[in-house]
């Protein structure tokens, strides 16, 4: 801890800039993994995000959220990365507005 302390104050970094760089790095997320998807998962998302379909985002939401167990036994990955891509395709279309 004392070497840390050392390495704090001679970087010029206070202790609270210093944690909250350890938590913003421990908060990140692994990038969304498509080739556990078909390819048309995403084209169909953008799609209806470009066209500002929130009805079927929506749906798309629901069902990633119903078989993300599925997913997970079959690629060893959840669907929690497809369905935060899905709200933020939701967010830009202006869907939650």
């Amino acid at each position: 801890m004392m070497v840390i302390s050392n390495m704090i104050l001679n970087l010029k970094i206070t202790p609270a800039v210093f944690s909250i760089g350890l938590l913003l790095v421990g908060c990140s997320e692994p990038p969304m993994n498509w080739g556990n998807y078909n390819p048309e998962v995403k084209q169909n998302i953008d799609t209806m995000a470009a066209s500002k379909d929130c009805r079927n985002l929506q749906k798309h939401l629901g069902a990633a959220a119903l078989n993300s167990d599925y997913q997970k036994q079959k690629t060893g990955e959840d669907n929690a990365l497809l369905m935060r891509y899905i709200d933020e395709q939701m967010r830009a279309a202006g869907c939650y507005t």
